[in-house]
């Protein structure tokens, strides 16, 4: 399965000139998705049992590159499951209402991956304060993983609240992100601006 999301302006610095829009996909075959984002060599994984259970994610994963900024967003697990299974909320603990998760990567990507458990599940794709992006899925069965792809590197992923059920509550389970070779990213940025049949230029 593969869907397409909507997705806005954004200025690709340093790539290449102008501005360029993304086109986001999302696809439930992991296999695809790390085929798509450059191959296992190209995938981070990020498993959130490594942190004990109801502690602020911060920086536990500096050295993987990834930074979580909110200051609230905290590890829980499901409960039912054997074994348990490790999650992150959208903060503070009480209430777990509207808060989102956000995720700042020291490198750009080009694809980002999250087990959801809710049924419904929504990113935005940023790069810097620009938003590259966006997807929001919803009716998935339970513990599915979504993996999403850009054509436009990003470096900050915000997770949003599941569109109404479970008091809008923002929620993933582990994570995968990919970086792009250096040449593969400026292609990608590149590749919408000359792409012909497709105007991706910033309208005024």
């Amino acid at each position: 399965m593969r869907r397409t999301a909507c997705a806005v302006a954004v200025t690709a610095a340093g790539v290449c000139a102008g501005g360029a829009f993304a086109e986001v996909t999302w696809t439930l075959d992991q296999a695809a998705w790390t085929s798509q984002v450059g191959g296992p060599g190209a995938v981070t994984q990020i498993d959130f049992g490594t942190v004990p259970l109801d502690t602020i994610l911060k920086e536990q994963f500096a050295a993987q590159g990834l930074h979580f900024t909110d200051g609230n967003d905290f590890r829980a697990e499901v409960a039912g499951q054997d074994p348990p299974i490790p999650v992150v909320l959208g903060g503070p603990i009480l209430p777990t209402l509207n808060y989102p998760i956000t995720m700042r990567f020291d490198q750009m990507l080009t694809g980002f991956s999250a087990m959801q458990f809710t049924g419904d599940f929504g990113v935005q794709l940023y790069h810097d304060s620009e938003l590259v992006g966006s997807a929001a899925v919803d009716g998935l069965a339970s513990f599915q993983i979504v993996g999403f792809v850009s054509d436009v590197p990003f470096n900050r992923v915000v997770v949003v609240g599941n569109m109404g059920t479970f008091n809008n509550l923002a929620a993933m389970g582990n994570i995968s992100f990919a970086v792009p070779s250096p040449a593969g990213a400026a292609l990608m940025a590149c590749a919408g601006l000359l792409a012909p049949g497709r105007d991706r230029r910033r309208r005024r």
